[in-house]
C-alpha cells in the first residue's frame, strides 16, 4: 500500500497519506495531508541500519527521534527524541520490556517512569505511571491496533483482558 485517502459522503477528500518505500520494502517516508488541501501538512522519513529504524526525522528535516538498538533481533535499548530526552528500555532475562527509565537531559535526571505486567500471553495488562509513546516499537513502526491498546493503557493505566 502506497497511499490512503478518506473521503466524505460526497466524494470530497478529507485526509490523505503516501508512504514510500525503498527496495527493500521498508517503509523510508510517510507524508500526510490532513485536511485534503493536496498539500502536505506533516511528514516522517525513516533511516535505517539492518532492519533497524535507527533515526526519524520530520518533514522539515529535523531529528525528531534516535534509536539504539542492540545485536538481538527487535532489540530496542534506547530512544532520544529530539530534545534530548532519552528512554532507556530495560528488559528482563527474556528480553521483554518491563520498565522503561527516562533521562530528563533539563534536570540531568534519570527515573523509572513506566513499569509494564503481562499475561502469559504476552499482552500487557497493566501499565504503572505514563511515558511517551512514539507509535515506533522494536525499530519498526507499529501497528495502529496496537498503538491504540498502549495508548489505551496509558490512559486508563489498566487493560482488563
Amino acid at each position: 500500500m502506497t497511499a490512503v485517502a478518506f473521503y466524505d459522503d460526497t466524494d470530497a477528500l478529507l485526509k490523505s497519506v503516501h508512504y514510500t518505500y525503498d527496495a527493500f520494502d521498508r517503509l523510508i517516508g510517510k507524508a500526510v495531508d490532513d485536511d485534503g488541501d493536496t498539500f502536505v501538512d506533516r511528514g516522517q522519513s525513516f533511516v535505517y541500519d539492518g532492519t533497524d529504524i535507527v533515526l526519524v526525522y520530520d518533514e522539515t528535516g529535523s531529528l525528531t527521534d534516535r534509536f539504539l538498538t542492540g545485536p538481538d533481533i527487535d532489540q530496542m535499548l534506547a530512544q532520544e527524541n529530539g530534545s534530548g530526552d532519552v528512554q532507556w528500555l530495560l528488559a528482563d532475562q527474556q528480553g521483554t520490556i518491563r520498565d522503561v527509565a527516562e533521562y530528563d537531559s533539563g534536570t540531568e535526571t534519570t527515573s523509572v517512569v513506566n513499569h509494564l505486567q503481562y499475561d502469559s500471553f504476552g499482552r500487557i495488562t497493566h501499565i504503572m505511571l505514563q511515558a511517551d509513546q512514539s507509535g515506533i516499537e522494536h525499530g519498526r513502526p507499529t501497528r495502529t491496533r496496537e498503538r491504540r491498546k498502549v495508548q489505551l493503557a496509558s490512559c486508563c493505566l489498566q487493560i482488563v483482558t
